[in-house]
């Protein structure tokens, strides 16, 4: 809250602000995320939830046989199959962890690169949570 009155040129017009913040690692990045991860709502992140429909896509062409292999979805996608192999395991992503990241509640470590990162994923949708929701 500044005050008009004494806002003015050649005065020392120091300014305090306080947020609520935290540093927030990110593979060799460190952001400063501002406001609380608990009580904030964001708007959901687009990059994590065209991943996932990705993966599940991928994986109905499979099941479904509109691709015979890995490398076919590598090939019509232009991602290498290597990427495409372990991207394809997000179709098995728990339930919980969509949700979250679809209403934006996720937390916020919860990066595409984490998510990445934790692919090939462990096949109990706990120890899913456990790894990306905490």
């Amino acid at each position: 809250h500044a005050d008009a009155d004494n806002f003015a040129p050649g005065k020392n017009n120091a300014l305090h602000i306080v947020v609520s913040g935290q540093f927030l690692r990110c593979g060799k990045q460190v952001r400063l995320v501002l406001g609380n991860d608990s009580a904030d709502r964001r708007e959901p992140d687009n990059r994590l939830i065209q991943e996932i429909l990705r993966a599940q896509i991928w994986f109905d062409d499979l099941v479904t046989g509109r691709a015979k292999s890995i490398a076919e979805l590598a090939r019509r996608s232009q991602f290498n199959v290597a990427h495409v192999s372990r991207g394809i395991t997000l179709a098995f992503l728990a339930p919980k962890i969509v949700e979250s990241i679809i209403a934006g509640t996720q937390p916020l470590s919860l990066t595409i690169e984490k998510l990445g990162k934790a692919c090939p994923l462990p096949i109990s949708w706990d120890e899913q949570s456990a790894q990306l929701l905490e």
